[in-house]
C-alpha cells in the first residue's frame, strides 16, 4: 500500500475570526433590498477544520449577480471556504422536504427561523439523500486516490456527515461505521497531535475500501433514483445507469510529486481526466415524490443560474442538473 500525499493540512484559526467573517459577509449584503434574511447553518466545533455555511434567504423576485465570497480577503476563504447558499422565501418549506438543514441560527434582517420548521425532510426522501452523499464520496475518493493526493481538510471535514448518513441508513454494524468515528476522533485531536501521513493513507484506503463494499450492498438492495439515465454533475464527471457500481477513468495523471502545485494540481489533472461513474438506479416515476423533489431542484437551478448566479442552491450533493449551468 502506498503513501499517499496530502493537500491542504488544518491550520489553526481562534473561533473571533468565523465570527469576524460573519461581520463581514453581513457588511456587504447590508442595504440589499432582495435580502430578506441571513442566517447560519451547522455548528463550528473544530475551528480550523470545521467551515462556515451562510445562507441567505431572498425575495420571491429580484437577482442578486455580486460574488459575496470573491469580495472576501483570501484569509476568509479559509474560513468561508466556499460561496453562500441561497433560497426564495416562498422555496423554504420545499428545501426542508427535500434536504437536510439543520441548527439554524439568525444572523440579520427578518427572523424567520420558524419558518425553516415548519416542513419537515420527506421519509422517503431521507435514505435518498443518504445514498446520494455516500455516492459522492465513494467518487470522490476514488478520483483523488487515483492521483494519490486527498484534500486533507475535506476529508476531515465530510467525516461527520457520513456519520449522519450511516446512522439513517441503521449501518452502525458495519466496519465503516467504526472508521469514519476513527476519522472524527483524529479530527478531534488533529490540533493536539497529528498523526503521520502514514497513518493517515491507512484511514484513507479503509474507508474508500468499506464504503465501496457498503455501495455495492445498499444499491443491490435498495431503491435510488436519478432524474435521468445519464447526466454530468461535474466537467469530467458522469453518471451512467449500469447493473453494478464503478468508475471508469480515460486520460492521463500527473505524477504524484507535482501535488507542490496546489490547487493548480487538481485543476490540471481534472482537465487531463473523464470519469464515468457506473451506478444502478431507477428514473422515478412522474408522479412520485422522487420525480417533485428533482423537478424543484431543475427550476431553482434554473432561478440560480438567471437570477443568483454565486448563491449555491439547496439541491442535491451530486450537483444535479449541472449542465443547466
Amino acid at each position: 500500500m502506498k503513501t499517499l500525499r496530502f493537500q491542504d493540512y488544518p491550520t489553526s484559526l481562534a473561533r473571533t475570526e468565523y465570527d469576524n467573517v460573519i461581520d463581514r459577509v453581513l457588511a456587504h449584503l447590508s442595504g440589499l433590498e432582495i435580502v430578506r434574511g441571513v442566517y447560519q447553518a451547522g455548528a463550528v466545533r473544530e475551528p480550523g477544520i470545521s467551515d462556515l455555511d451562510l445562507i441567505c434567504v431572498f425575495q420571491n423576485t429580484g437577482s442578486l449577480t455580486v460574488n459575496i465570497h470573491n469580495l472576501l480577503p483570501e484569509q476568509d476563504r479559509r474560513v468561508l471556504t466556499h460561496g453562500l447558499f441561497g433560497i426564495r422565501h416562498d422555496d423554504i418549506c420545499d428545501a426542508r422536504r427535500f434536504n437536510f438543514i439543520s441548527g439554524i441560527k439568525h444572523l440579520a434582517g427578518t427572523d424567520e427561523t420558524a419558518r425553516f420548521f415548519s416542513c419537515e425532510t420527506e421519509k422517503e426522501v431521507k435514505k435518498q439523500l443518504a445514498l446520494e452523499y455516500l455516492l459522492k464520496m465513494y467518487f470522490t475518493l476514488a478520483i483523488q486516490l487515483r492521483y494519490g493526493v486527498i484534500k486533507l481538510r475535506s476529508f476531515l471535514l465530510e467525516a461527520r456527515a457520513l456519520l449522519f448518513d450511516l446512522e439513517l441508513l441503521d449501518y452502525q454494524h458495519h466496519p465503516l461505521y467504526q472508521l469514519i468515528k476513527d476519522v472524527i476522533l483524529v479530527r478531534q485531536r488533529w490540533f493536539i497531535e497529528q498523526p503521520p501521513d502514514k497513518e493517515l493513507s491507512k484511514l484513507v484506503f479503509a474507508v474508500q475500501a468499506n464504503l465501496t463494499q457498503l455501495l455495492l450492498e445498499l444499491l443491490s438492495e435498495q431503491d435510488f433514483y436519478l432524474p435521468d439515465h445519464g447526466l454530468k454533475v461535474a466537467k469530467n464527471i458522469r453518471l451512467e445507469q449500469a447493473a453494478h457500481l464503478s468508475i471508469q477513468c480515460q486520460g492521463i495523471s500527473l505524477p504524484q510529486m507535482l501535488s507542490f502545485l496546489g490547487k493548480r494540481f487538481y485543476s490540471i489533472q481534472n482537465r487531463l481526466n473523464d470519469y464515468v461513474v457506473q451506478v444502478p438506479f431507477s428514473v422515478p416515476a412522474s408522479d412520485s415524490i422522487y420525480a417533485q423533489r428533482f423537478q424543484y431542484y431543475e427550476r431553482i437551478r434554473t432561478d440560480h443560474n438567471r437570477h443568483l448566479p454565486h448563491f449555491i442552491p439547496f439541491t442535491s450533493s451530486l450537483r444535479l442538473f449541472y449542465e443547466s449551468r
